[in-house]
Protein backbone atom coordinates (compact mmCIF):
# COMPACT_ATOMS: atom_id res chain seq x y z
CA UNK A 1 0.00 0.00 0.00
CA UNK A 2 1.11 3.48 -1.05
CA UNK A 3 1.19 6.42 1.89
CA UNK A 4 -0.57 9.30 1.06
CA UNK A 5 0.82 12.21 2.34
CA UNK A 6 -1.10 14.46 4.88
CA UNK A 7 -3.55 11.24 5.50
CA UNK A 8 -1.29 8.27 6.37
CA UNK A 9 2.36 10.04 5.76
CA UNK A 10 3.72 13.39 7.31
CA UNK A 11 3.67 16.47 4.99
CA UNK A 12 7.00 16.75 4.60
CA UNK A 13 9.50 16.89 1.89
CA UNK A 14 13.30 17.16 1.57
CA UNK A 15 15.52 17.28 5.13
CA UNK A 16 19.31 16.49 6.03
CA UNK A 17 20.36 12.74 6.07
CA UNK A 18 21.95 11.83 9.20
CA UNK A 19 22.03 7.93 9.44
CA UNK A 20 21.52 5.08 7.11
CA UNK A 21 20.15 1.53 8.37
CA UNK A 22 19.33 -2.17 7.10
CA UNK A 23 17.41 -4.53 9.49
CA UNK A 24 17.28 -8.35 7.81
CA UNK A 25 14.83 -7.24 4.21
CA UNK A 26 14.34 -3.43 5.47
CA UNK A 27 16.42 0.23 4.80
CA UNK A 28 15.38 3.21 6.80
CA UNK A 29 17.06 6.78 7.09
CA UNK A 30 17.13 8.95 9.63
CA UNK A 31 16.45 12.52 8.34
CA UNK A 32 16.26 16.27 10.50
CA UNK A 33 15.12 19.19 9.92
CA UNK A 34 12.48 18.91 6.72
CA UNK A 35 10.68 20.89 5.20
CA UNK A 36 7.23 20.90 7.06
CA UNK A 37 3.96 22.11 5.31
CA UNK A 38 0.60 22.47 7.69
CA UNK A 39 0.89 23.09 11.54
CA UNK A 40 3.02 20.50 12.13
CA UNK A 41 6.42 20.60 12.44
CA UNK A 42 8.82 17.23 12.22
CA UNK A 43 12.49 17.88 13.52
CA UNK A 44 13.55 14.38 13.52
CA UNK A 45 12.42 11.52 10.58
CA UNK A 46 12.69 7.85 10.61
CA UNK A 47 11.83 6.81 7.19
CA UNK A 48 11.11 2.83 6.57
CA UNK A 49 11.35 1.21 3.59
CA UNK A 50 10.08 -2.07 3.05
CA UNK A 51 12.02 -5.51 1.70
CA UNK A 52 10.93 -5.09 -2.12
CA UNK A 53 13.67 -2.95 -3.62
CA UNK A 54 12.67 0.34 -4.72
CA UNK A 55 9.33 0.62 -3.35
CA UNK A 56 8.32 3.48 -1.79
CA UNK A 57 8.26 4.34 2.63
CA UNK A 58 6.57 1.98 4.37
CA UNK A 59 6.51 3.75 7.47
CA UNK A 60 7.37 7.00 8.92
CA UNK A 61 8.59 7.69 13.10
CA UNK A 62 8.20 11.00 13.55
CA UNK A 63 8.90 13.65 16.23
CA UNK A 64 5.87 15.84 16.07
CA UNK A 65 5.64 19.51 16.90
CA UNK A 66 2.22 21.37 16.92
CA UNK A 67 3.26 24.83 15.70
CA UNK A 68 -0.39 26.33 16.03
CA UNK A 69 -0.77 24.62 18.90
CA UNK A 70 2.11 27.11 20.44
CA UNK A 71 1.13 29.76 19.00
CA UNK A 72 -2.77 29.84 19.80
CA UNK A 73 -1.44 29.30 23.59
CA UNK A 74 0.90 32.16 22.85
CA UNK A 75 -2.06 35.04 21.86
CA UNK A 76 -4.37 33.80 25.17
CA UNK A 77 -4.10 36.17 27.56
CA UNK A 78 -1.26 35.10 30.50
CA UNK A 79 -3.73 33.98 33.22
CA UNK A 80 -5.88 31.64 30.60
CA UNK A 81 -2.66 30.13 29.05
CA UNK A 82 -2.07 26.19 30.55
CA UNK A 83 0.23 25.67 32.91
CA UNK A 84 2.74 24.18 30.30
CA UNK A 85 6.56 23.63 30.99
CA UNK A 86 8.63 26.71 29.62
CA UNK A 87 11.18 23.49 28.18
CA UNK A 88 10.70 23.17 24.23
CA UNK A 89 11.18 19.51 24.60
CA UNK A 90 8.13 19.08 26.59
CA UNK A 91 5.97 19.97 23.13
CA UNK A 92 7.57 17.05 20.85
CA UNK A 93 5.35 14.26 20.68
CA UNK A 94 6.16 11.21 18.85
CA UNK A 95 4.52 9.85 16.66
CA UNK A 96 4.30 6.68 13.85
CA UNK A 97 2.79 7.02 10.38
CA UNK A 98 1.45 3.32 8.23
CA UNK A 99 -0.80 2.06 6.36
CA UNK A 100 -3.20 1.95 9.33
CA UNK A 101 -2.69 5.67 9.78
CA UNK A 102 -1.31 7.73 12.34
CA UNK A 103 -0.42 7.24 15.52
CA UNK A 104 0.56 10.14 18.30
CA UNK A 105 2.66 8.21 21.34
CA UNK A 106 2.00 10.91 23.23
CA UNK A 107 4.58 13.69 24.19
CA UNK A 108 8.63 12.69 24.96
CA UNK A 109 10.88 15.36 26.45
CA UNK A 110 13.60 12.90 24.92
CA UNK A 111 12.36 13.19 21.63
CA UNK A 112 13.45 17.15 20.89
CA UNK A 113 16.93 15.20 21.07
CA UNK A 114 18.02 13.66 17.83
CA UNK A 115 20.36 10.58 19.32
CA UNK A 116 17.51 9.92 22.16
CA UNK A 117 14.73 10.01 18.91
CA UNK A 118 16.63 7.44 16.84
CA UNK A 119 17.05 4.81 19.45
CA UNK A 120 13.13 5.40 19.94
CA UNK A 121 12.35 5.19 16.43
CA UNK A 122 14.36 2.18 15.77
CA UNK A 123 12.62 0.16 18.43
CA UNK A 124 9.69 1.30 17.31
CA UNK A 125 10.85 0.03 13.22
CA UNK A 126 11.57 -3.53 15.08
CA UNK A 127 8.41 -3.70 17.05
CA UNK A 128 6.16 -2.81 14.28
CA UNK A 129 7.42 -5.02 11.92
CA UNK A 130 8.33 -8.15 13.73
CA UNK A 131 12.10 -7.80 13.20
CA UNK A 132 14.42 -9.56 15.18
CA UNK A 133 17.75 -9.31 13.02
CA UNK A 134 20.05 -6.56 14.52
CA UNK A 135 20.43 -3.29 12.90
CA UNK A 136 23.28 -2.34 10.64
CA UNK A 137 24.60 1.02 10.32
CA UNK A 138 25.30 1.86 7.07
CA UNK A 139 26.25 5.82 6.38
CA UNK A 140 26.61 7.80 9.23
CA UNK A 141 27.19 12.00 8.68
CA UNK A 142 27.84 12.04 12.51
CA UNK A 143 31.05 9.84 12.31
CA UNK A 144 32.36 11.61 8.13
CA UNK A 145 30.35 9.28 6.16
CA UNK A 146 28.09 11.21 2.58
CA UNK A 147 25.70 10.73 1.24
CA UNK A 148 25.06 11.32 -2.53
CA UNK A 149 22.35 13.04 -3.95
CA UNK A 150 21.48 10.33 -5.43
CA UNK A 151 21.33 8.11 -2.62
CA UNK A 152 19.09 11.00 -0.69
CA UNK A 153 16.70 11.17 -3.70
CA UNK A 154 16.27 7.15 -3.85
CA UNK A 155 15.64 6.94 -0.40
CA UNK A 156 13.57 10.21 0.69
CA UNK A 157 10.91 11.69 3.21
CA UNK A 158 8.77 11.59 0.39
CA UNK A 159 6.09 9.18 1.38
CA UNK A 160 5.15 8.55 -2.26
CA UNK A 161 7.26 8.01 -6.18
CA UNK A 162 5.18 10.03 -8.28
CA UNK A 163 4.74 7.95 -11.38
CA UNK A 164 3.42 10.68 -13.28
CA UNK A 165 6.68 11.87 -12.74
CA UNK A 166 8.64 8.87 -13.64
CA UNK A 167 6.56 8.65 -16.81
CA UNK A 168 7.32 12.33 -17.75
CA UNK A 169 10.43 12.06 -16.51
CA UNK A 170 11.47 9.24 -18.98
CA UNK A 171 9.68 11.25 -21.78
CA UNK A 172 12.22 13.94 -21.20
CA UNK A 173 15.10 11.81 -21.23
CA UNK A 174 14.40 10.09 -24.47
CA UNK A 175 13.27 13.11 -26.09
CA UNK A 176 16.75 15.58 -25.22
CA UNK A 177 18.75 12.75 -25.75
CA UNK A 178 18.07 12.44 -29.44
CA UNK A 179 17.67 16.38 -29.76
CA UNK A 180 21.46 16.94 -27.86
CA UNK A 181 23.17 14.12 -30.01
CA UNK A 182 21.27 15.07 -33.63
CA UNK A 183 20.98 18.63 -33.21
CA UNK A 184 23.34 20.44 -30.48
CA UNK A 185 26.03 17.66 -30.49
CA UNK A 186 26.92 19.03 -34.33
CA UNK A 187 26.70 21.99 -33.68
CA UNK A 188 29.21 22.38 -30.66
CA UNK A 189 31.06 20.07 -32.80
CA UNK A 190 31.40 22.57 -35.44
CA UNK A 191 32.53 25.21 -33.02
CA UNK A 192 35.00 23.18 -31.50
CA UNK A 193 36.74 22.93 -34.78
CA UNK A 194 36.55 26.03 -35.73
CA UNK A 195 37.74 27.59 -32.20
CA UNK A 196 39.32 24.83 -30.27
CA UNK A 197 41.89 22.27 -29.92
CA UNK A 198 40.29 19.11 -28.53
CA UNK A 199 38.82 17.66 -32.04
CA UNK A 200 42.03 18.94 -34.31
CA UNK A 201 41.81 15.85 -36.38
CA UNK A 202 45.68 15.17 -36.73
CA UNK A 203 45.46 14.28 -33.00
CA UNK A 204 43.42 11.23 -33.19
CA UNK A 205 44.12 9.44 -36.51
CA UNK A 206 45.16 12.19 -39.10
CA UNK A 207 43.32 13.76 -41.38
CA UNK A 208 44.71 16.96 -42.49
CA UNK A 209 41.71 19.02 -42.99
CA UNK A 210 38.58 19.47 -40.67
CA UNK A 211 36.04 18.27 -43.03
CA UNK A 212 37.99 14.90 -43.46
CA UNK A 213 38.91 13.53 -40.67
CA UNK A 214 40.09 10.06 -39.81
CA UNK A 215 38.22 6.89 -38.29
CA UNK A 216 39.56 7.40 -34.66
CA UNK A 217 38.70 10.98 -34.16
CA UNK A 218 35.18 9.84 -35.77
CA UNK A 219 35.36 7.72 -32.81
CA UNK A 220 36.22 9.51 -30.74
CA UNK A 221 33.51 12.23 -31.54
CA UNK A 222 30.46 9.81 -31.39
CA UNK A 223 31.39 8.41 -28.00
CA UNK A 224 31.93 12.14 -26.46
CA UNK A 225 28.85 12.76 -28.38
CA UNK A 226 26.45 9.75 -27.13
CA UNK A 227 28.17 9.16 -23.49
CA UNK A 228 27.47 13.05 -22.92
CA UNK A 229 23.71 13.06 -24.34
CA UNK A 230 22.69 10.59 -22.40
CA UNK A 231 24.24 11.90 -19.13
CA UNK A 232 22.71 15.81 -19.71
CA UNK A 233 19.54 13.82 -21.16
CA UNK A 234 19.17 11.91 -17.73
CA UNK A 235 20.22 14.54 -15.65
CA UNK A 236 17.99 17.23 -16.75
CA UNK A 237 15.16 14.36 -16.42
CA UNK A 238 15.86 13.99 -12.89
CA UNK A 239 16.53 17.78 -12.06
CA UNK A 240 12.86 18.83 -13.93
CA UNK A 241 11.18 15.72 -11.83
CA UNK A 242 12.61 15.10 -8.45
CA UNK A 243 9.61 13.09 -7.36
CA UNK A 244 10.86 10.77 -10.33
CA UNK A 245 12.02 6.88 -9.58
CA UNK A 246 14.82 7.19 -11.44
CA UNK A 247 15.57 3.51 -12.00
CA UNK A 248 12.76 3.15 -13.87
CA UNK A 249 13.20 6.14 -15.64
CA UNK A 250 17.13 4.77 -16.77
CA UNK A 251 15.47 1.33 -17.81
CA UNK A 252 13.38 2.91 -20.05
CA UNK A 253 15.87 5.22 -21.42
CA UNK A 254 17.63 2.20 -22.17
CA UNK A 255 15.34 0.51 -23.68
CA UNK A 256 14.50 3.38 -26.08
CA UNK A 257 18.40 3.32 -27.03
CA UNK A 258 18.18 0.00 -27.68
CA UNK A 259 15.60 -0.11 -29.50
CA UNK A 260 16.86 2.81 -31.42
CA UNK A 261 20.47 0.84 -31.98
CA UNK A 262 18.74 -2.27 -32.71
CA UNK A 263 16.79 -0.13 -35.95
CA UNK A 264 19.77 0.66 -37.75
CA UNK A 265 21.83 -2.51 -36.66
CA UNK A 266 18.68 -4.33 -38.44
CA UNK A 267 18.66 -2.09 -41.80
CA UNK A 268 22.52 -2.47 -42.01
CA UNK A 269 22.17 -6.58 -41.58
CA UNK A 270 19.43 -6.33 -44.15
CA UNK A 271 21.44 -4.46 -46.42
CA UNK A 272 24.15 -7.19 -45.74
CA UNK A 273 26.30 -4.78 -44.30
CA UNK A 274 28.45 -5.98 -41.25
CA UNK A 275 30.49 -2.85 -39.81
CA UNK A 276 27.52 -0.39 -39.77
CA UNK A 277 25.83 -2.66 -36.83
CA UNK A 278 28.79 -3.10 -34.90
CA UNK A 279 29.59 0.75 -35.05
CA UNK A 280 26.11 1.95 -34.36
CA UNK A 281 26.11 -0.59 -31.16
CA UNK A 282 29.59 0.41 -30.23
CA UNK A 283 29.91 3.75 -30.67
CA UNK A 284 25.82 5.07 -30.44
CA UNK A 285 24.67 2.86 -28.27
CA UNK A 286 26.94 1.54 -25.79
CA UNK A 287 27.74 4.83 -24.14
CA UNK A 288 24.97 6.12 -23.28
CA UNK A 289 23.78 2.63 -21.55
CA UNK A 290 26.68 3.09 -19.59
CA UNK A 291 25.35 6.31 -18.36
CA UNK A 292 22.06 4.54 -17.96
CA UNK A 293 23.78 1.73 -15.66
CA UNK A 294 25.44 3.78 -13.87
CA UNK A 295 22.26 5.91 -12.68
CA UNK A 296 20.27 2.89 -12.03
CA UNK A 297 23.35 1.39 -9.93
CA UNK A 298 23.71 5.25 -7.75
CA UNK A 299 19.40 5.06 -7.47
CA UNK A 300 20.14 1.85 -5.55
Amino acid sequence: MTLTPGVNAPLIRGGTPVCSYQCGAYRAMLFKNPESFGEIKYPHVLVVFGAIDDGPPIMFVTAEQNLMANELTASLPEHLRPKVSENPNSKVFLGVFDETGHQNFGHSDECAILEKFETKALSIMKERLGLTASIEILNDTRRGDRFTNRTTSSASTDASISWGSTIGAALVSVVLFFALLYIVAPIAESLLNLHGRLFVPERYGGGSEVANPGILTLAFRAILASALSGLGALMAAEKFFSAAHMRTVAAIFSVVVIAWAGSFAYVGLASGAVLMPLVMVGLGAIPPLVVAYWVWRESL
